[in-house]
């Protein structure tokens, strides 16, 4: 009643969990109201999802909150039949079979809320339902063993778990993947070989929010036998942690102890870029603008043991 009542206001992913807890407490219990209302929920989450397969909060993807979205709707699919969400579904198991390393971890160049974690995601019931998904859980199961089911979650693949054909592996010679939102292009992922790249052309005013990271750390380079060498996701009050920055980096950091800081640099400083635009000439890359200056990154995979990383700026300042 509670979950009923006050819960399912916001479109965010922990009400989401709820509205899927509460359709099974409503069928458990015989209260066809609570599944009435948790359906409605989950249709407006539905509606919510961006088209290129994300749940955002904020401006922009939350990698690893993503999966709460998708574990719910793939959930309450196992358990109403409604095929109503199952487009949605596919576009988020599209979007997570781009934005996962090779090894198994979640891409956190797009996370705009999460750094990089090692840990190798297991996923959820919602990945069996197509082929692309069950391929996704291929890749991860054979990486991370049997130890990366706890018995609950073999308990929910037994529940609302489907088989059916895996779709084949991307090309691990070369592969590009171009997220697109609204009419920009916004992230590339490219492959080729043992090498992983994701580029990030999302850019968000500094937040005042503390949940809320900065995007400032806008590369991502991994390599099947290191693992990510350069990255690691966006953070607050570090403008030594951006790409570029364009000023006095000390005019941004943060007092120990300080509950309530201010966000924002106290002076002239650009760490987080205004506007970035995604090159693919003369070689993958970023374009930034850092305040009056106009900053690139170009990437050449050269061969399997060589990547060149190449930084240029413009001095106007």
């Amino acid at each position: 009643t509670t979950i009923e009542k006050g819960r399912l206001q916001s479109l965010h992913n922990i009400p989401t969990h709820h509205a899927m807890g509460l359709y099974a407490a409503g069928k458990a219990l015989d209260r066809p109201e609570w599944c009435t209302r948790a359906a409605e929920f989950l249709h407006r989450i539905r509606d919510a999802q961006a088209e290129s397969g994300y749940w955002s909060e904020g401006e922009g993807p939350v990698v690893l909150y993503n999966f709460v979205y998708l574990e719910a709707l793939g959930t309450y699919h196992g358990m109403s039949g409604d095929a109503g969400v199952l487009a949605a579904i596919e576009k988020a198991i599209g979007f997570h079979a781009a934005f996962t390393y090779p090894g198994g971890q979640a891409v956190e160049t797009i996370d705009q809320r999460n750094a990089f974690r090692e840990a190798i995601l297991p996923g959820n019931p919602a990945f069996t339902l197509t082929p692309r998904g069950r391929a996704w859980l291929h890749n991860q199961w054979s990486r991370g063993g049997e130890s990366l089911l706890s018995d609950d979650a073999m308990a929910l693949f037994i529940l609302h778990g489907q088989e059916g054909p895996i779709a084949d592996r991307p090309d691990r010679e070369r592969s590009v993947f171009v997220l697109r939102d609204g009419d920009a292009d916004r992230a590339a992922v490219i492959r080729s070989g043992p090498w992983f790249v994701c580029l990030s052309a999302y850019t968000v005013p500094i937040s005042t929010s503390r949940w809320h990271q900065d995007r400032q750390n806008l590369v991502s380079i991994w390599h099947e036998k290191t693992g990510l060498i350069i990255g690691g996701g966006n953070t607050k009050l570090q403008p030594a942690w951006s790409n570029f920055t364009v000023g006095d980096i000390s005019l941004l950091r943060h007092t120990p102890g300080d509950e309530q800081p201010d966000f924002r640099p106290r002076g002239v400083l650009f760490h987080v870029p205004s506007a970035a635009v995604l090159l693919s000439e003369p070689a993958p890359g970023l374009e930034l603008t850092c305040g009056p200056e106009t900053c690139r990154i170009g990437i050449r995979m050269v061969d399997e043991r060589t990547l060149t990383y190449a930084m240029s700026a413009t001095s106007a300042s």
